[in-house]
């Protein structure tokens, strides 16, 4: 009675981790945006070209009540979408005093086909991220924002690396934006 009872408890534990591991990983890896319509108009920053170097889209983590949020630059009501084309640098950062970050890629993401992505910081670092290296495509990442010991996290934020390029956009020069 003692064995069966000890297997039955072995079973509902490994059940129990295996839903645990598998929300840790969920809303990571590639999603189902066409990347031709999602982000037409908005562009966050520019990828480097032979006249010029390039600049990042930064991307900042916060929090709004209970709630964490991302807002890239240039993206108007979008706030789950981070729109950028091949070789961009997408650079994630906080502002917040007592705020830590951290921004979690699945095997499937713009910055490396075979290697999952973490990228993490806080309110005194510079901003931190990769290059979207890989064809276009959509690419659902999780974000974990922690304040004064409490973390929340966004939901469902997506990068979509499109190919198009939005006019007038590419002339604008940006600049990365204000730590507080």
């Amino acid at each position: 009675m003692k064995l069966i009872r000890f297997v039955h408890n072995i079973a509902v534990s490994s059940v129990a981790f295996g839903v645990f591991v598998n929300s840790a990983i969920a809303g990571t890896g590639t999603c189902n945006l066409s990347t031709s319509t999602a982000c037409i108009g908005q562009e966050c920053g520019r990828a480097p070209s032979s006249t010029s170097s390039g600049t990042p889209c930064y991307v900042k983590v916060s929090e709004v009540g209970s709630t964490a949020t991302i807002a890239a630059q240039n993206m108007v009501n979008n706030e789950l979408l981070v729109c950028v084309t091949p070789y961009t640098q997408l650079r994630w950062f906080t502002s917040e005093p007592d705020s830590q970050f951290t921004v979690t890629f699945g095997m499937s993401n713009p910055f490396s086909k075979t290697t999952p992505q973490t990228f993490t910081g806080d309110e005194t670092e510079d901003p931190n991220g990769g290059s979207a290296r890989v064809s276009p495509g959509c690419y659902q990442y999780s974000v974990q924002h922690c304040k004064k010991g409490t973390c929340t996290n966004v939901l469902d934020p997506k990068v979509i690396v499109t190919s198009q390029v939005v006019a007038g956009e590419k002339s604008q020069k940006q600049r990365p934006p204000d730590k507080k």
